[in-house]
Formats: C-alpha cells, sequence, structure tokens
C-alpha cells in the first residue's frame, strides 16, 4: 500500500508540474480562435478537487464501507467531468443505502453523460418514487425526455407534474419550470 500512496503522490505531482508548465507556456502565446481558455480559478479548483480525490481514497482504504466517503468521492468526480469514475462510488454507495434519492440522481446524471440514457432515465424516476419534491429528479427526467428522447410533450408533462405535486414550492423554482414547461411545448 505504501508503495501504491508513493507512485499517487508522484502521479499527482507530474501532473501539477505539466499543468503548470503547460499553463506558463499557454499564457505566454495566444489560443487560437475558438479554443476556450481554462481560467487560474479553474486550474485551481481542479487540483483542489484531485488532492481532495488522494485523501478521501486513503480514508476509504480504512473504512472502505464508509458511505459518506464514498458520496464526496462520486461528487469529486462528478464535478471533474469524470463519469466512469463517479459512477463507480455512486454505485458502491447506493449499495450501502439504495434509497438515497440524491445520488440515484447525481449517479443517473452521469449516465447520461456516458450515453446510457434508459438507464438514466430509470434512476430518475427511481428517485421521484423515492422523494416526490425532489425538483433535480424531475428536471433531469425531463432533460432526458426532450433532449435524448425527442419527447418534449413527456418532458412538459414531467415538469408539471413537479409544480402539481409541489403547490408551495418557492416562486424562483416555480418560474424555473413554468419557462421549461413553456419551452417543451413550443418544440412540441
Amino acid at each position: 500500500m505504501k508503495k501504491d500512496k508513493l507512485y499517487l503522490v508522484i502521479f499527482l505531482a507530474i501532473i501539477f508540474v505539466s499543468g503548470a508548465v503547460i499553463y506558463r507556456f499557454q499564457s505566454s502565446r495566444p489560443l487560437p480562435a475558438g479554443h476556450p481558455s481554462i481560467s487560474e480559478e479553474q486550474s485551481q479548483f481542479t487540483v483542489t478537487l484531485i488532492k481532495q480525490i488522494s485523501e478521501l481514497k486513503r480514508q476509504l482504504e480504512d473504512d472502505p464501507d464508509n458511505y459518506e466517503l464514498l458520496v464526496r468521492l462520486g461528487n469529486n468526480y462528478y464535478d471533474l467531468n469524470s463519469p466512469g469514475e463517479s459512477i463507480k462510488y455512486y454505485e458502491q454507495a447506493l449499495k450501502l443505502r439504495p434509497d438515497s434519492p440524491e445520488v440515484i440522481v447525481d449517479c443517473g446524471t452521469m449516465y447520461r453523460e456516458i450515453g446510457e440514457v434508459d438507464r438514466a432515465l430509470k434512476m430518475f424516476a427511481r428517485a421521484i418514487e423515492l422523494d416526490p419534491n425532489l425538483p433535480q429528479a424531475y428536471f433531469n427526467l425531463g432533460v432526458v425526455l426532450l433532449g435524448e428522447k425527442n419527447d418534449p410533450a413527456g418532458a412538459a408533462e414531467i415538469w408539471q407534474k413537479f409544480l402539481d405535486n409541489n403547490p408551495g414550492v418557492n416562486p424562483e423554482l416555480k418560474n424555473f419550470f413554468k419557462e421549461k414547461i413553456s419551452q417543451a411545448r413550443e418544440k412540441g
């Protein structure tokens, strides 16, 4: 295990130094037209996430069935836009607590990212079963219906269902869903 940690530290140091060198040379040359730039803040955020992941994995070695650590690892990989790793840790967390609607939604979002749309739909529907007040589940279900399934009527219907099931929702969220419903109906 100590050898693995040493390799991880060396790997992270190489990534960090490589990133600094690349940043230094790119900052002195203009980027090609249409090339997205990476801000120093984004770069620092990524480095912070990588450090957190390393520490969380170290903690997980001592406590492999720690639900909170697994979810945090899934979230960090989610933030790094690394769906495969994110799914891996979310699925492990869901084995420990299968009725965690927020984790189910996040995992479903990552399945959508890798093109497993039907699996994502099932996860969003399951999250709604567990928590009919969870706006993220309805929103994501509608997004997949609208985008990947080309079903604007289905998207509008699921978003309206959220509003019907949650009449006391705050006005900003209510207006957000009403706007989404309107956009879906325009496409239909």
